[in-house]
């Protein structure tokens, strides 16, 4: 640890700068003492018995929404799938089947269409 005397204007030490480690107490700041008293081993042990009580019902709770949204996703997931496995098979019973499936006729040219009206 270094200490760097600084000098003034008019050639006087100031005092030294710190430049690592704790800073040293000042002697007008009052010292905090702990006013409470420590808890006894009963007491202690009643606080854990609380606080695991809470940390077991939290943990059911999450476990319960964990469940419920696993539930929710896998039957929105299983409808994506269910889709997309006949769709597999559809395509794949026509690239198996040895008459081609028929394919729908287009229209002629000209049928359906609207006439067309001259530009005014």
């Amino acid at each position: 640890m270094t200490d760097q005397h600084t000098t003034g204007s008019g050639g006087e030490t100031q005092t030294p700068v710190r430049r690592r480690g704790r800073p040293r107490k000042d002697a007008s700041t009052p010292t905090i003492t702990r006013s409470s008293r420590r808890a006894t081993g009963n007491e202690v042990v009643d606080q854990l018995h609380g606080l695991i009580d809470q940390l077991i019902k939290e943990n059911q709770k999450l476990r319960r929404d964990v469940e419920r949204l696993t539930a929710s996703t896998t039957r929105a997931a299983s409808g994506a799938v269910e889709r997309s496995l006949v769709s597999l098979q559809r395509r794949v019973e026509r690239a198996l089947s040895v008459t081609p499936a028929p394919r729908r006729r287009g229209r002629p040219p000209g049928s359906g269409r609207r006439p067309q009206t001259p530009a005014e």
